[in-house]
């Protein structure tokens, strides 16, 4: 009736989720979330967000260093830090969770 008693899934519906939600990523506590299955997508997805905010991706900025960095919310996470450099010489860091990505190319390598 209530539902008090019904098993509750240990992974998030990632089906119910909008593609692009989460904060604003200006760190990993407000990172913006991709829930894309594929790790392609969510590059591009990073560029597409990125070019809204600056511009034309080679013109108006130039993609930096990508690195890992611990979830904020525990080590199930995946957090992906990309910095570009915009044409006027200053340097942006975004954070971008892309654990659904990563779930999949983890489970992709466990089926082989």
């Amino acid at each position: 009736m209530f539902g008090f008693f019904k098993k509750q899934s240990k992974t998030p519906d990632y089906n119910s989720q909008p593609p692009i939600g989460g904060g604003d990523g200006s760190d990993k506590e407000k990172a913006i979330v991709l829930n894309c299955a594929s790790i392609d997508m969510a590059q591009m997805l990073m560029s597409r967000i990125i070019s809204e905010k600056h511009g034309k991706e080679g013109s108006d900025w130039e993609g930096g260093i990508e690195m890992f960095a611990p979830g904020a919310s525990g080590p199930d996470l995946f957090i992906r830090i990309r910095t570009v450099s915009l044409k006027n010489g200053v340097r942006e860091s975004y954070y971008f969770d892309i654990t659904r990505s990563m779930k999949v190319i983890d489970k992709l390598r466990s089926s082989m």
